[in-house]
């Protein structure tokens, strides 16, 4: 599989064409790696990157202008292999374009722009959508990027994630292969997000209008990462339960509830692009 590297004194960075997805970041000062190493009898993904949807659509599909279309769990770009159209010592672009396979699922003439670009002590990861077509293109984008954490188990790295500000709002959790309609009790507290063996026995925790920017993982006693999450309305974190990994995820939107519209324009968090508009957005990784 083609892997693309950036590399300076501090990191080097390596992603695949295939989704366009970073597979490992490593820290030349501390001798680690910082992403999961993607093992499939675990969970084979590392940063999957979620177009144009986030999570699980009702009914596994969505309509738009009369027609009725399938959509898989978190779209079809982390399986597409992208194409590279620019790289420098410091940043690749990668991008796909609309073609005969997505327009079966999704009928619009799209492009979605990666560029990952080497920083002193960190990783930006920005996204550029654009509508090339004559109509409005309803559309969600995610992040899903998988940070490897010390020792063999989630328990026993002693980890635990550290919000910028109070969460005040709830935990969503997935109730069968849909969002719970109302929020349960939040398991962050004060600024703090144990985890550990039991975090994640219901799947994903969802924090919806998250008021913290910047999060911190911290793992046996020391901080591994600053996650800067762009400014995301919405904050999944995840892993298999007590696998040694957790997922940062900001999202634009989240799984359909029970009561979600059917139409993909008016499901909530989706935003619509006028010809020839382009929306831009990105997370950053600040090595401790």
């Amino acid at each position: 599989m083609a892997s693309l590297i950036l590399k300076n004194d501090r990191l080097t960075v390596a992603v695949r064409e295939k989704g366009a997805e970073l597979f490992s970041l490593v820290d030349h000062v501390r001798q680690r790696e910082l992403m999961w190493r993607g093992d499939p009898d675990v969970w084979a993904g590392t940063a999957p990157i979620l177009f144009p949807v986030v999570g699980r659509l009702k009914g596994g599909g969505y309509h738009h202008d009369g027609h009725w279309y399938a959509m898989r769990k978190h779209g079809f770009a982390k399986t597409r292999d992208f194409s590279l159209v620019s790289a420098d010592e410091h940043s690749l672009t990668l991008v796909l374009q609309a073609d005969e396979l997505t327009r079966a699922q999704y009928p619009f003439e799209f492009l979605l722009q990666v560029t990952f670009r080497l920083e002193e002590s960190g990783l930006s990861v920005r996204y550029g959508v654009e509508n090339r077509g004559e109509g409005g293109m309803p559309f969600s984008l995610g992040s899903h990027p998988a940070f490897a954490l010390p020792g063999e188990t989630m328990e026993a790295s002693d980890s635990y994630l550290e919000f910028e500000c109070e969460e005040q709002g709830g935990c969503y959790c997935l109730e069968g292969d849909l969002l719970s309609e109302n929020a349960g009790p939040s398991p962050i507290v004060g600024r703090r997000l144990s985890l550990g063996r039991e975090t994640f026995a219901r799947d994903a925790l969802i924090l919806k209008d998250i008021r913290s920017r910047k999060v911190g993982l911290f793992a046996r006693g020391e901080r591994l990462l600053e996650f800067d999450t762009g400014g995301a309305a919405h904050l999944g974190v995840w892993a298999k339960p007590n696998a040694p990994y957790v997922c940062i995820e900001p999202w634009l939107s989240t799984d359909d509830s029970p009561s979600a519209p059917a139409d993909l324009a008016d499901k909530p968090g989706f935003i619509t692009l006028q010809p020839d508009e382009v929306f831009e957005t990105g997370y950053r990784i600040h090595c401790a």
